[in-house]
């Protein structure tokens, strides 16, 4: 099962890449938490396994990893210049709505 993983994150470097992965990531954060809201309520009853137990651990792990990478990524904006051209102004609204 993945929980939004990828193996190789480039880190982002411009205002649009960076809030393209700040989207993506809190989409996945927003799944991944859905996902843990099931599995919680799932312990004590006859569906709580050690498997079950162990995929939590992961999926919370990885989440607040992501969170951590997120939280980085929102502070790097302020520092990150804002678009000049008027077509990547576009494509920041796009991501901003």
């Amino acid at each position: 099962m993945s929980y939004g993983k990828e193996e190789f994150r480039p880190v982002p470097r411009d205002f649009s890449s960076l809030i393209q992965t700040c989207s993506s990531n809190i989409q996945k954060i927003t799944q991944n938490t859905a996902q843990i809201k099931t599995m919680v309520s799932q312990l004590g009853t006859r569906h709580d396994t050690s498997e079950l137990q162990d995929r939590l651990q992961q999926i919370q792990h990885y989440t607040n990893q992501l969170a951590k990478e997120t939280n980085k990524h929102l502070k790097e904006l302020g520092s990150v210049p804002l678009p000049s051209s008027p077509s990547e102004q576009a494509s920041v609204c796009v991501y901003q709505t």
